[in-house]
């Protein structure tokens, strides 16, 4: 099968599912990465980029389906190792754990940690991929 950059790939399975693993990059390579990609992409400095210009792009992706764009992205961290967007209540993994249960934040249905208590996915006992 052909792979994103038109390279032949060895296994058509690679790529079923639409991604595939990209490249490992530290917070500083991968923001000079993407500050190359959004720069290449607009054609201009990155300070002149502005969110209604961004909008825009979106808009004209969205609604050009002809227009291909190719982004990389995280997929498969698993909280209990890299933490997690969302606070938690005791894990120091979490840049925003926040020791004391009580926090509002930390108990809220709204807190994608907490979604496994109230579904079944409770019962789930391995890892579901994507």
């Amino acid at each position: 099968g052909k792979a994103a950059d038109g390279e032949e790939s060895d296994s058509d399975s690679e790529f079923e599912f639409g991604y595939h693993d990209g490249n490992r990059y530290s917070l500083a390579t991968y923001k000079a990465m993407a500050d190359a990609w959004k720069a290449k992409l607009f054609g201009r400095g990155l300070g002149s980029v502005s969110e209604q210009d961004v909008e825009e792009k979106y808009w004209d992706v969205v609604l050009t389906p002809e227009e291909m764009v190719e982004v990389e992205y995280g997929s498969e961290l698993h909280t209990t190792t890299h933490g997690s967007g969302f606070p938690t209540c005791g894990n120091t993994l979490n840049p925003l754990d926040q020791p004391h249960s009580s926090s509002a934040y930390c108990r809220s249905p709204w807190n994608l940690n907490n979604l496994n208590a109230s579904t079944l996915l409770r019962h789930i006992r391995q890892d579901i991929p994507g």
